[in-house]
């Protein structure tokens, strides 16, 4: 690993986001997820031990970076399914390692923490994949806690049907996503080059309807275009059931 002098400034090689769309924006993501989760996370809640955050995924540091200058002390866990960007976050920003499976019904941890950071994960994610990661978010959210996650929906679709074709989708592609998201809220194509990962479109009503089709959430903030001027973001509480 190079020898960084400066952790917050340190990039990956393998970093694909740092050029995408600039590098610019590349900060500019991470420092608005870090105004997310000042605004919304909760954690001047924590009184009298470090807060317990999870970044997932974490790619090479995006957000992570800006979360562990704002966050000395916590104890922040970063995690992924690209082994690369897990062991570089870990060993750069003092964060603990951890290999993500490629579905989070496999992913089982032995805490709880008091803040999820998901940040353009069910931007990729199938339906079912879906119900899988709100899942992994109540089983390892505190009581209390909070999971900020983001989402493309109405401008990301306004988007697709202009440029007929873009997120990485053919036009053939974009149209067939286009047609479910329109009859039903939600549309997914895989990408061309594998299964179980491609381009999600989801309205925000859609969204709504499917966190509380599962109980123990309340609505903290939502807004759309919140992140980067592209992406919803959904900021939800984990809550006991018997209340």
């Amino acid at each position: 690993m190079p020898p960084y002098t400066d952790p917050f400034t340190a990039i990956h090689p393998k970093d694909d986001m740092y050029d995408s769309p600039s590098k610019a924006f590349y900060y500019l993501f991470g420092y608005e997820a870090l105004e997310l989760v000042e605004r919304f996370g909760g954690l001047e809640k924590i009184k009298g031990r470090p807060c317990n955050i999870l970044d997932y995924p974490c790619g090479f540091g995006r957000v992570l970076r800006h979360l562990r200058r704002r966050y000395p002390d916590a104890r922040i866990m970063a995690s992924d399914l690209n082994k690369d960007g897990v062991g570089f976050s870990a060993h750069t920003f003092d964060a603990i390692p951890m290999n993500a499976p490629e579905r989070p019904a496999d992913f089982h941890l032995e805490e709880s923490f008091d803040l999820i950071f998901c940040g353009s994960l069910l931007t990729h994610f199938d339906e079912d994949l879906w119900d899988e990661l709100l899942g992994f978010f109540q089983r390892h959210l505190a009581i209390g806690g909070r999971v900020i996650f983001t989402t493309t929906g109405r401008h990301s679709a306004s988007w697709m049907r202009y440029k007929k074709g873009s997120l990485g989708t053919t036009p053939e592609v974009a149209a067939a996503i286009l047609r479910d998201y329109d009859a039903t809220g939600f549309g997914y194509s895989d990408y061309v080059e594998g299964q179980g990962y491609g381009v999600a479109l989801s309205r925000p009503d859609w969204v709504l309807a499917k966190v509380f089709s599962m109980p123990g959430w309340t609505l903290v903030a939502a807004a759309e275009r919140g992140w980067g001027c592209n992406q919803d973001y959904f900021v939800l509480e984990k809550i006991d059931r018997d209340e």
